[in-house]
């Protein structure tokens, strides 16, 4: 090719620009042309990579997107997010939350729609704020305005082994919420959150004080005269409530906790632990018998196997 051919122009994306070179020789374009494919900057990979993770509960999703960012042997809490801060848990772009139903959060109500998400971090034993602001689309260092807060709370939180990438799941799904976890470093921030069922809710055959009263549970082979297990059923916010001891229960679990209507007068376990529900126990059901209007005791079977697993029988007269 002669070197007396005349000037071209050549363009290129270069750091997600366009740049343009004009009147370049032909050997100079030549050696861009060779030259450029090798040298021009490549998309790198964020040091904060984006994520998103989404949970379907009855007909509701929840949908929360983030950026993860690392730990890389610095102290977080304290030091990079110092208490009392507002931040948003994540990196780059603010952290958000999208809901296609309304909910409720920590028993407030939240209105379907999308947020963002920030929060104030405490030295413990003090709890965190947690911020939903109107205003999604906000760079991370940008605060919100407190006049677009659709919603503010405080949740208790818990340590944690390890956690090096920040991470939001939702290890508890039930039929009527789940819990929305944040983990990063040593700490975990855990967020109930309830939904508005579209099903006919199911309800007992008989008023929730009808079953309440002193029972003694005893396993399937025991005589009536063996000592048993103390089981006390209330009535509190409009849910049966149970009261046991720490050794009829799983080790770890709490020892309260409520029953889920199964339709007549059928009840599955919820359980609890440290005061936060992690599932309902379906596979097994408490099965009530009644002498006409009176509960005379229960059956506890499991649904799987359909095993009787234990009897309870009543000890007290209805509170």
């Amino acid at each position: 090719m002669s070197n007396n051919e005349p000037a071209r122009e050549i363009s290129f994306q270069r750091h997600g620009a366009s740049v343009t070179y004009a009147r370049l020789a032909p050997a100079v374009l030549a050696l861009l042309t060779n030259v450029v494919p090798s040298t021009v900057a490549r998309p790198q990979a964020l040091a904060s990579p984006f994520a998103t993770v989404s949970q379907k509960v009855d007909s509701t999703t929840i949908t929360v997107e983030y950026y993860r960012p690392s730990v890389r042997g610095r102290v977080v809490f304290g030091q990079l997010v110092p208490w009392g801060t507002t931040w948003t848990p994540g990196a780059n772009w603010a952290t958000t939350l999208e809901v296609d139903r309304d909910v409720r959060l920590e028993g407030h109500p939240l209105p379907r729609g999308k947020y963002s998400v920030w929060m104030i971090p405490a030295a413990k034993p003090d709890p965190w704020t947690v911020l939903l602001n109107r205003s999604a689309r906000r760079f991370h260092v940008v605060r919100p305005e407190a006049k677009d807060d659709q919603l503010r709370f405080r949740v208790p939180v818990d340590s944690s082994s390890h956690v090096e990438v920040l991470t939001f799941s939702f290890p508890v799904v039930t039929r009527t919420g789940a819990t929305l976890s944040f983990q990063w470093a040593e700490t975990l921030v855990p967020i109930r959150l309830e939904i508005l069922s579209s099903r006919r809710p199911i309800v007992a055959s008989h008023p929730l004080s009808s079953y309440t009263g002193l029972y003694v549970l005893r396993g399937p082979e025991e005589p009536p005269t063996a000592l048993g297990v103390r089981y006390e059923i209330v009535e509190r916010d409009g849910r049966l409530w149970v009261h046991t001891t720490s050794d009829a229960v799983e080790p770890g679990l709490d020892p309260e906790f409520d029953l889920l209507p199964a339709g007549g007068d059928d009840f599955h376990p919820r359980q609890y632990k440290n005061g936060m529900l992690i599932g309902d126990e379906l596979d097994e059901v408490i099965m009530f018998q009644f002498d006409g209007t009176r509960v005379t005791g229960f059956e506890v079977h499991g649904v799987a196997e359909d095993k009787l697993l234990a009897r309870a029988t009543r000890a007290s007269s209805p509170r």
